[in-house]
């Protein structure tokens, strides 16, 4: 056997122990207690799930980071990689009776493959809410309020909140043909990929659409820079319906300013979704002291399209096992130990002296 296999951990899983597991453990629970405030209910997804199921919404890319197992009768399993497409998958029969709008919740483990070195997607416990059914502005901005009351939370709101859309994508790359002699959808593909690797050269040597798109999305512009914005404003006009996209994402931005001023909130037309389903908005969290994002979401209409379901969709999820929450730490309840001289009594007494101190809210041990 490879000695690695006594001394490593498979890529894509990890451990945490002592101080740190009661750290992950406050930060989870805070971010429960903030659920169930907002009326969102918890609800568990299975582990594992034929793949078939889940096979035509996740991405080629995505698929080469599952990890697959056999069942007892031959089926292709999949462990959970992503807990919003198994929830919406197990929960859609639920959701076609109900009365909308429904909030959901949820915190767990998530299992996928990672490359050692890559330490970017080192992404093992999502938390996140998934709001269903309710009107665009008030869904997304919804979910925003409640992402940046997370982080308020954990006491990290002093990072910096990236907006942008997908539909405003969709409005510069539409399905209606190109210049450059590709199809429109690998044209698509390639802008896709272009944008989210930041690769503005490859993106003006697409086509036409690339160049005039390339100011665009590599421009960004803080919720309160009023002159940056208005330059976005006529980069975007030269696409029809772009300018009001943009003007969208203002009105959000202005609005978690207005109630969250230590956040910075920021346009950023490169944030755009790494699914097909994604339709509108999308955001991500960056902390001065990683090199990835630790909360991401957006609106997934186009899932629920998939589904058979005719509503609209929003959510967040938030990575704990990424955060290194001062909150998380302070919240992590201190361990007392009975006196000297009381711990060389019976553990009868022991017992009887520790749980009168239990009562009080402290946390003793024998």
């Amino acid at each position: 056997m490879n000695a690695n296999a006594f001394l490593q951990l498979p890529p894509g899983s990890t451990g945490l122990f002592l101080e740190e597991a009661a750290a992950h453990q406050a930060a989870i629970d805070a971010t429960n207690r903030l659920f169930a405030r907002w009326g969102y209910t918890m609800v568990h997804t299975p582990m594992v799930d034929f793949f078939e199921a889940h096979s035509h919404m996740i991405s080629d890319d995505e698929q080469q980071r599952l990890y697959r197992m056999i069942g007892r009768d031959g089926e292709v399993l999949m462990l959970r990689s992503d807990i919003t497409v198994f929830l919406l998958k197990h929960f859609q029969s639920l959701l076609r009776g109900a009365e909308f709008p429904v909030r959901l919740s949820y915190s767990d483990s998530i299992l996928r493959h990672e490359d050692s070195i890559d330490i970017s997607r080192n992404e093992h416990y999502q938390a996140g809410a998934e709001l269903i059914g309710t009107p665009r502005r008030d869904g997304d901005l919804e979910i925003l309020l409640m992402l940046c009351e997370n982080l308020e939370t954990l006491g990290i709101l002093r990072g910096a909140l990236h907006m942008g859309s997908q539909k405003l994508f969709d409005i510069c790359f539409p399905d209606d043909g190109s210049s450059s002699g590709e199809t429109p959808h690998q044209l698509r593909t390639h802008a896709l990929k272009a944008i989210r690797d930041r690769d503005w050269d490859e993106l003006s040597r697409l086509s036409d659409t690339g160049r005039k798109a390339v100011k665009l999305f590599s421009s960004m512009a803080d919720a309160q820079d009023e002159e940056t914005y208005r330059v976005m404003a006529d980069l975007a006009a030269p696409f029809d319906g772009a300018a009001e996209e943009l003007e969208y994402l203002a009105d959000l931005a202005s609005t978690l300013s207005r109630y969250f001023p230590e956040m910075r909130i920021r346009i950023d037309p490169s944030e755009i979704g790494k699914r097909h389903y994604y339709s509108g908005l999308m955001f991500q969290v960056y902390l001065a002291d990683r090199p990835y994002a630790v909360a991401s979401g957006g609106r997934y209409d186009r899932l629920l399209a998939e589904l058979g379901l005719d509503s609209g969709a929003v959510g967040y999820q938030v990575m704990l096992s990424a955060i290194d929450s001062p909150a998380a730490k302070s919240g992590a309840r201190e361990i007392r130990r009975l006196s000297d001289e009381m711990a060389q009594s019976s553990i009868e007494t022991r017992y009887e002296a520790a749980r009168k101190l239990r009562e009080q809210g402290g946390s003793v041990c024998l």
